[in-house]
């Protein structure tokens, strides 16, 4: 794991364990030895972390917020650090390719669901200002995705916090079997959407969130992905001059 470098981020237990020469269950269980759930929860802990300049004097606690100010150092700074750390481990060649796939996309369908609907709307809204024909999920039926039709160059682009969301998988599953694309925008680690996805944009994860129960603030990196998708295609179809 400490020669893998970087690279440990995209292992798996079975490709750690062709690596060491060791049963996959070994691989578990070294984890679990050095303080980890499993190989997931050590990814988690061996991505980087940023150094972010701070304002002077300690950032205050969840439980210690007093005033609107201390609110708004909370939320900055956490924020701030998500980017950061967006900025240092997401892949510029699975970006570079899921603009390429989107640019030449005969339609494109988002898919989502809670939270990660707010991110669906914000792909929707800016793919289709620059002339991509963009649809969304809104309803999530079973009998509604067995009939849905694709043809070579649709591309499904789906976003999940956990990478898990079993409707949003069956929504991917059933794309990928029809001929369709997948972009995922998932966390780092392994994850069902990951295993079926063409293209992964990997963004940070915080657990349980960094306000306990909810993951508004480190949203903030798929709603960014989003932004560098819509960006690289607006200077790719020659708008930035226009």
């Amino acid at each position: 794991m400490l020669s893998r470098g970087a690279a440990l981020l995209d292992d798996t237990i079975a490709s750690l364990a062709q690596l060491s020469g060791v049963s996959e269950p070994t691989v578990v269980r070294f984890c679990r030895s050095v303080g980890f759930s499993g190989m997931k929860e050590l990814k988690r802990a061996a991505l980087p972390v940023p150094e972010v300049a701070r304002p002077e004097g300690r950032q205050p606690q969840l439980e210690e917020l007093r005033t609107e100010d201390d609110v708004v150092s909370f939320v900055t700074t956490h924020k701030h650090h998500v980017l950061e750390e967006l900025h240092r481990t997401l892949d510029r060649g699975a970006l570079a390719e899921a603009i390429r796939l989107l640019a030449a996309a005969r339609s494109v369908r988002v898919a989502g669901l809670g939270g990660s609907a707010v991110v669906v709307r914000h792909a929707q809204h800016y793919f289709r200002r620059i002339g991509i024909q963009c649809s969304s999920y809104a309803v999530y039926e079973p009998d509604d995705i067995a009939v849905e039709r694709y043809a070579p160059g649709d591309v499904v682009l789906a976003v999940s916090y956990s990478g898990d969301n079993a409707l949003v998988v069956d929504i991917v599953a059933d794309a990928k079997r029809k001929g369709a694309a997948v972009i995922g925008i998932l966390p780092w680690g392994e994850s069902r959407l990951h295993k079926l996805a063409d293209v992964a944009l990997q963004v940070p994860f915080r657990g349980n969130g960094i306000v306990p129960g909810h993951h508004g603030l480190e949203r903030t990196a798929q709603i960014a992905i989003v932004d560098m998708l819509f960006t690289g295609l607006y200077v790719r179809r020659g708008l930035a001059g226009a």
